[in-house]
């Protein structure tokens, strides 16, 4: 995992997409890929109550 001082720790998700990166703040979890020279593309914000995965993958076809 890899430190963010806003979103703390990122779980590699690269399993479910090549580069994905999972992060958690307070009950959202924000999925992004990150871009060298430029910030991390926010793919989605999901709430914790949420079926993360389906939403995800729904959102990963896109």
């Amino acid at each position: 995992m890899r430190r963010n001082p806003i979103c703390g720790a990122f779980k590699d998700m690269s399993a479910l997409f090549p580069a994905l990166r999972m992060g958690r703040y307070e009950h959202h979890y924000v999925f992004c890929l990150p871009r060298e020279g430029a910030p991390a593309l926010i793919v989605a914000i999901f709430h914790e109550r949420m079926d993360l995965m389906t939403r995800l993958v729904d959102r990963l076809k896109e």
